[in-house]
């Protein structure tokens, strides 16, 4: 059993909930993390509040995290489980050089 901090509505802090998950097992060509840290940023209040809406209720907070690899999904070859991973959103950290 898993335990995860969830919101099915939008609002303050009052609307988050641990939760107990089974997770399932990875898809094809993907891994399943236990995250160790995850990193709470400042647009997850704004996320949380309904200011910027998440793709769809319910939703958590933190796009970035740091684990260690539980599963691998078929066709994943170049991480295994044990491994040591962090992950981020595509773009993040990324820099525009030039005017």
């Amino acid at each position: 059993m898993a335990t995860r901090i969830e919101f099915h509505k939008h609002g303050g802090p009052e609307v988050l909930q641990v939760v107990e998950f089974v997770a399932g097992d990875p898809a094809e060509h993907e891994i399943q993390v236990e995250n160790k840290a995850i990193g709470i940023n400042y647009i997850d209040t704004y996320i949380r509040s309904g200011l910027y809406p998440p793709p769809a209720l319910p939703s958590g907070l933190g796009t970035e995290a740091a684990g260690v690899v539980s599963k691998v999904g078929i066709g994943v070859t170049h991480i295994k489980a044990g491994d040591r991973v962090v992950y981020a959103p595509v773009g993040a950290g990324r820099l525009q050089l030039g005017a």
